[in-house]
């Protein structure tokens, strides 16, 4: 909180902050958008805002654990943000439990998150829910987007119950919390994200929920931030639209897939009933094996003898207790971090010279413990 409140008042009033409040005045953020997400602005300082922590009363080991203050190998410690906006996260009840940061240069990552703490777990966290809930209860709708911006501007534009998954694909534990509040669900994909394993995945929440969930596809290029801002009858018009996930994909199967032949019928029959058998509800299942039907014009009888040949090639996927752990599973993989490592691993020479190189630059799991394995070794 404490650190939230001094980015906050550096934003509003610093002569540093200037460039930060003439960023986010570019991107047409009002002063009462700013207050009510306690925006804020962390200097371009090694060690600030250990320095006035301390000084009100703060042990370096608690700004440690929080992930406030990194320490080098050498047992130097240092600000974690430095020349970044910062967007605090709050847990519902409103507390800060950790931040997401924009670099204002050409520092990487772009984005830097808070480290996993006691108090922060980025895969159960969703930015803006503090802001959303009551909207959420009073809606019975939530909308899920991926960036801070995208959250921001569609409050101030008076779209309310809309949360961000801060970057990674959506996940069961952030489904989990947000049940609590509605179990209707649309979510803002694009184009490119909009995948048969974002679909299946899809599918597993609507499992969860026991409901259907819902997805807006946006036009290529854009985010909700873009379209909002453009113009935003156009984006209720994009929530008024928004169909569930399997008649979705039953509509890109048919837009992308001859099924005046039999190869496009195929495809579409292997594609599609890869989504359907995960589909727990009978009548749902019954319902889109029916639609299925129709579509690519064969009988149901031949449907389920496919159903059962596809059931019987799995590879033991049934149960599906993976589906409760707690994994975050991204729909790309981070190519970035995965040359960085390349490139380290490759030349050796490079050591000496990456130093301030942060664990907090792999968000990966599997990329981070590869990095502090390297930062170990001799």
């Amino acid at each position: 909180e404490a650190a939230a409140q001094y980015f906050h008042d550096l934003l509003l009033s610093s002569p540093a902050g200037k460039k930060t409040r003439d960023y986010v005045a570019s991107r047409g953020l009002s002063l009462e958008t700013i207050t009510n997400f306690q925006l804020g602005f962390s200097p371009n300082k090694w060690e600030a805002l250990k320095q006035h922590l301390l000084e009100i009363g703060y042990a370096e080991s608690v700004l440690l654990e929080a992930g406030l203050i990194v320490e080098t190998e050498k047992g130097k410690k240092h600000d974690r943000f430095r020349n970044r906006l910062m967007f605090p996260i709050h847990d519902i009840k409103g507390r800060t439990i950790g931040f997401g940061a924009r670099a204002l240069d050409d520092s990487m990552p772009k984005y830097l998150n808070s480290p996993q703490t006691p108090t922060f777990d980025k895969s159960r966290s969703l930015y803006g829910i503090n802001l959303a809930a009551q909207a959420i209860r009073q809606q019975d709708l939530t909308v899920i987007v991926e960036g801070y911006t995208d959250v921001i501007t569609a409050h101030q534009n008076g779209f309310n119950n809309v949360v961000a998954s801060m970057g990674t694909a959506v996940t069961e534990k952030q489904i989990s919390t947000l049940k609590r509040l509605t179990k209707n669900m649309v979510l803002s994909l694009d184009a490119d994200a909009a995948g048969e394993e974002a679909m299946l995945r899809c599918v597993e929440y609507e499992n969860i929920l026991d409901s259907e969930l819902k997805v807006i596809i946006l036009p290529k290029g854009k985010d909700p931030d873009n379209v909002i801002k453009e113009d935003a009858k156009n984006w209720q018009h994009l929530l008024e639209e928004a169909l569930p996930v399997v008649d979705y994909h039953f509509n890109d199967a048919a837009s992308k897939l001859d099924l005046t032949t039999a190869k496009g019928k195929s495809l579409a029959v292997d594609e599609l009933l890869r989504i359907i058998i995960e589909i727990k509800d009978p009548i749902r299942k019954e319902h889109y094996l029916q639609k299925l039907a129709s579509l690519v014009k064969v009988s149901e009888r031949s449907l389920e003898t496919a159903l059962g040949r596809i059931k019987s090639g799995r590879r033991v996927r049934e149960p599906r207790e993976e589906v409760a752990a707690p994994v975050v599973r991204p729909l790309l993989a981070e190519p970035i971090e995965e040359d960085c490592l390349a490139l380290l691993l490759q030349h050796p020479e490079l050591k000496e010279h990456c130093q301030e190189l942060s664990p907090e630059y792999f968000p990966g799991m599997a990329n981070r413990e590869i990095f502090l394995a390297y930062q170990r070794a001799k």
